[in-house]
């Protein structure tokens, strides 16, 4: 567990109590191996279970590749299927609708990394997909002939995941999100290995590479890779924005915690005492997880 425990340790000293890594589009033996792994008792954060991220995307909407390793949920089986929390999926995968069905009373469903229209969306949305994966990333866009994904989710009153790095979205379109979920906008890193490096290039996963400049990770064909923003770096980007400080801090806790339907996310009765303590201007000081405290 060194390493696990290193980055769990890292993630408490950036402000993270709780989180759910991220499994994209990899190999069937690697996803198994990392599913099967217990992470339970590693030190720091609390691993709550995991985000599969892939392989149910489309192949034309694959963001930074992986798209050897797609699938559908009628040829791949997930093994320790009650340790993942949230999938991704997008809706015109064959069998996506009916895998949704199935496991959306124990699984939080997402859409994204899809090309589904209006219509698609909505069915996958009456299946149980009840969020929006980094919104306007890696799927349509919202037209006002045909608003998408994103066109249903605002019909619907889905939670809508958001990258505030200015960097994957305009800050006035972050603003329009804001002003149109509400409550139920969260905050999202979409952070990779390359989170927090300094310009240059690097190999990551043992042979791709990727490409690092002001603050932007890229692949070899320039199209984004992930961002190099930790959640907290976020919380402040949106905030310089112009969007509301407490709401903005409400977006990286309290949001996703309803979602997920866990007892974090709220300073009260019955909550987990997990909470960060910050200053006036919004530095990070010190991260409190069930009584431990960790200091950047």
């Amino acid at each position: 567990f060194s390493e696990m425990e290193k980055l769990n340790s890292f993630m408490a000293e950036n402000g993270i109590t709780s989180w759910y890594p991220t499994i994209g589009s990899m190999p069937k033996k690697q996803r198994e191996e990392t599913l099967n792994k217990d992470f339970s008792n590693v030190k720091g954060a609390n691993i709550l279970g995991f985000h599969m991220e892939g392989p149910y995307i489309s192949g034309d909407a694959l963001g930074s590749g992986g798209g050897e390793n797609i699938a559908t949920p009628e040829n791949t089986k997930i093994p320790c299927l009650e340790k993942v929390k949230l999938i991704n999926i997008a809706p015109e995968v064959d069998g996506a609708l009916e895998f949704i069905k199935e496991n959306s009373k124990n699984i939080r469903f997402a859409m994204g990394h899809t090309k589904a229209d209006y219509d698609l969306s909505v069915k996958a949305i009456e299946m149980g997909v009840d969020s929006i994966t980094h919104a306007f990333n890696a799927m349509p866009p919202l037209h006002h002939r045909a608003p998408g994904p994103l066109g249903a989710a605002i019909d619907n009153d889905l939670y809508v995941q958001v990258i505030a790095d200015g960097i994957h979205l305009h800050k006035s379109v972050v603003k329009a999100l804001y002003r149109i979920f509400g409550k139920k906008m969260i905050l999202v890193s979409d952070a990779t290995v390359c989170m927090g490096l300094p310009d240059g290039e690097y190999i990551i996963h043992g042979n791709i590479k990727r490409f690092v400049k002001d603050r932007a990770i890229r692949t070899e064909e320039g199209n984004l890779a992930g961002s190099s923003f930790s959640l907290y770096e976020i919380v402040k980007s949106a905030i310089n924005m112009g969007l509301p400080r407490e709401d903005m801090f409400y977006a990286a806790s309290s949001a996703p915690a309803s979602y997920m339907g866990i007892n974090k996310g709220f300073i009260k009765e019955g909550y987990d005492a997990d909470f960060i303590v910050v200053d006036d201007n919004n530095n990070l000081l010190k991260t409190f997880i069930a009584g431990n405290e960790y200091i950047k």
